[in-house]
C-alpha cells in the first residue's frame, strides 16, 4: 500500500479523504481483493492522521462493503468496484455519496410504502410520466440525472407527506451527484420525522463517539430545564434531535432535519406548549421518553433506541391531539 500525504480539502472530513484514498489503492489493484491493510497504528502514521480518523474510515469503507475486519487478525480488502467510480466522481467524494444512498434508502423506502396507500390517480400520472422521461434518456443512452430525480420525487410527493419532499429538495446535490455516478456507470454498460429519526437513533446508537453522546446529554439537559421551568424551548428540543442525527455519522441526515426546522419546530411548539399547561406528570413522561431514548444510545443499543425514538415521536403527536393530563 502507498502511502502519499493526504492533501487536505476543507469541504470534506479528513476521514471522507482517506476513504477516498483508500479506495483509490483497492481501485487501482495497489490493495488486491482479500489482501490485508496495514494497522490502524501504520495507516495514521503513513498519511498523518489520527486514530479515530482511520477508524472512521475504515467503518465507511466496511459499511460500503469494500473491507471486512476479522476480529484479532485485521482488515482486508472485500471488494474491488469499477475503475470508472472514480473516473466519474473524486476518490474523496464517494464516501459522501454512500451516506447519500444511506440516507435515500431510508426515506425512500418510506416514501413508496405510503405513496402505495395514498397516490391518488393524478399522483400516479406524474410518476409515470417521469418514468416515462427517465426510460426515454436512458433508451438513448443519454441518462437524465433530472429525470431520475423527478420520478423519485413524484414518488416522495404521492406520499402526501410535503416534509419528505422538503428534505429530498435540500438534500438534491448530494442525491443528483449519486444519481450521475450511477447513470453514468450504467451508461458504460411527524411521518417523515418518524422514519428518519428512527433511523438516526438506531445508527447513533451503533456510531455515536463519547462527544456525541455529550452534546446529545447537554442538549437534553437544555430541554429538561426549560420544561421543568414551564418555559420549554423548540430550539432545546430540537437541538437534541439534531445531536442525535449528527451523532447517526451520516450528515445527509443531518441536512434533511436542518431543511425540514421550521416545519419540526412548529409541531415542537405547539405540543410544548399544550404540555407546559398540562400536569407535572406528562413533563415527566415527555422528559423519560427523551432520556429513553440518549440512555439506549449510550448503552449501544440500536434496536431500543430506533424503538424509543420512534415511540416518543408518535407520542408527542398523539398528545397534540389528547385532553388528557398526560396522554
Amino acid at each position: 500500500m502507498t502511502t502519499p500525504k493526504l492533501k487536505i480539502k476543507k469541504r470534506q472530513t479528513l476521514a471522507d479523504q482517506l476513504y477516498g484514498q483508500v479506495l483509490e489503492q483497492i481501485v487501482s489493484n495497489k490493495l488486491a481483493q482479500g489482501e490485508k491493510l496495514p494497522s490502524e497504528n501504520q495507516i495514521a502514521t503513513a498519511f498523518g492522521v489520527s486514530r479515530p480518523v482511520v477508524r472512521e474510515a475504515l467503518r465507511k469503507l466496511q459499511e460500503d462493503g469494500l473491507v471486512e475486519a476479522r476480529r484479532g487478525v485485521g482488515t482486508f480488502v472485500r471488494r474491488r468496484p469499477s475503475e470508472k467510480l472514480i473516473e466519474y466522481a473524486t476518490a474523496g467524494s464517494v464516501a459522501g455519496l454512500m451516506r447519500a444512498m444511506e440516507a435515500r434508502i431510508t426515506i425512500e423506502k418510506a416514501t413508496a410504502h405510503m405513496a402505495a396507500q395514498r397516490a391518488s390517480p393524478k399522483d400516479i400520472a406524474r410518476i409515470e410520466a417521469a418514468l416515462q422521461a427517465l426510460e426515454a434518456s436512458m433508451q438513448a443512452r443519454d441518462p437524465s440525472f433530472d429525470a431520475d430525480y423527478q420520478f423519485h420525487r413524484a414518488i416522495a410527493a404521492a406520499s402526501g407527506n410535503e416534509v419528505f419532499v422538503q428534505m429530498l429538495d435540500c438534500a438534491r446535490g448530494s442525491i443528483e451527484q449519486g444519481i450521475d455516478v450511477a447513470q453514468k456507470l450504467t451508461r458504460q454498460g411527524s411521518q417523515a420525522r418518524i422514519t428518519i429519526e428512527k433511523a438516526t437513533a438506531h445508527m447513533a446508537a451503533q456510531r455515536a463517539s463519547p462527544k456525541d453522546i455529550a452534546r446529545i446529554e447537554a442538549a437534553l439537559q437544555a430541554l429538561e430545564a426549560s420544561m421543568q421551568a414551564r418555559d420549554p424551548s423548540f430550539d432545546a428540543d430540537y437541538q437534541f434531535h439534531r445531536a442525535i442525527a449528527a451523532a447517526s455519522g451520516n450528515e445527509v441526515f443531518v441536512q434533511m432535519l436542518d431543511c425540514a426546522r421550521g416545519s419540526i419546530e412548529q409541531g415542537i411548539d405547539v405540543a410544548q406548549k399544550l404540555t407546559r399547561q398540562g400536569s407535572q406528570a406528562r413533563i415527566d413522561v415527555v422528559i423519560s421518553e427523551h432520556r429513553q431514548i440518549l440512555e439506549a444510545i449510550r448503552a449501544g443499543d440500536s434496536e431500543v433506541a430506533g424503538v424509543s425514538m420512534a415511540y416518543h415521536l408518535l407520542q408527542a403527536r398523539a398528545r397534540i391531539t389528547d385532553h388528557a393530563g398526560i396522554a
